[in-house]
Formats: structure tokens, C-alpha cells, sequence
């Protein structure tokens, strides 16, 4: 008996384990423009939220904001194509990133690489994406 209770006790460790492990880190993104993302905002919210909500993706932008401890920014799509342009939040996961992020400036174009977590209509901009952010370099 006393075997089988410590049995029981080795797999329900593991599996804690298991569950509670860090998301691995995408290998691939698909690239894609800001604009093109608003302007599919514009036409239907519905059809672009199923598009791009959960999908990898890589662009550029605008740095507008970084916190205070590094682990969120706001970016803005670069000349955007009419006046209302794209915001872009996104929580910075990675400590590197972070390190990286703490050395840019407002108006820096940077590569931002990660998931799209949300995708909503914005006010007085063309849309605002949430995301988690795997990846960002200064260009």
C-alpha cells in the first residue's frame, strides 16, 4: 500500500509539473502589415478577430510608451496609410527582451513578434491588438 500511495503521489507531481511549464516560444511568424490589419478592423471586426486572434505574427512599428519595469509597450503603425492608424499593446515575456526594450526610444521603429491576443475597434485609432510579445528588436 505504501508503495502505491507514493506511485500516486510521483505521478501527481509529475503531472503538476507538466501543467505548469512555461509556453514554448513560436519558431515561426507570419509577417504582416499593420495597415492591412486595420483595414480589415474597419471593414468586419468579426471576420478579422477569427483571422488573426491566436496567430503568430511579426511587424514593425513605432515605439509610443514602455513601463516602468519593461514588461508591457504600446507601438503604432509607422506612416499609417490613412489617418487613423494601429495601436499595439503587448506584454513582454522574455527577460532579454525586456533588457533590450529598456534601451529603445519613443519613436523607435521596432520588430515585434508574438500572438495575437485580442483585436478590438479603437477610438480615434483604427484598431488596437493585444498581445504577448516572444520577441522584439530595435531596427
Amino acid at each position: 500500500m505504501k508503495k502505491f500511495l507514493t506511485t500516486i503521489f510521483v505521478v501527481i507531481i509529475a503531472l503538476s509539473c507538466i501543467a505548469c511549464a512555461p509556453e514554448s516560444r513560436p519558431t515561426q511568424y507570419k509577417s504582416v502589415n499593420l495597415a492591412t490589419i486595420g483595414q480589415e478592423v474597419d471593414t468586419n471586426l468579426a471576420r478579422a478577430t477569427e483571422k488573426y486572434v491566436g496567430g503568430n505574427y511579426s511587424f514593425y512599428a513605432e515605439l509610443s510608451y514602455v513601463s516602468q519595469n519593461a514588461t508591457t509597450i504600446t507601438a503604432y503603425e509607422i506612416n499609417p496609410a490613412y489617418e487613423l492608424g494601429v495601436c499595439v499593446s503587448g506584454k513582454i515575456l522574455d527577460q532579454e527582451d525586456k533588457d533590450i526594450i529598456k534601451n529603445a526610444n519613443d519613436g523607435d521603429v521596432i520588430l515585434i513578434k508574438g500572438k495575437i491576443t485580442d483585436i478590438d475597434l479603437g477610438f480615434m485609432i483604427s484598431a488596437k491588438l493585444k498581445m504577448d510579445i516572444y520577441e522584439i528588436r530595435i531596427q
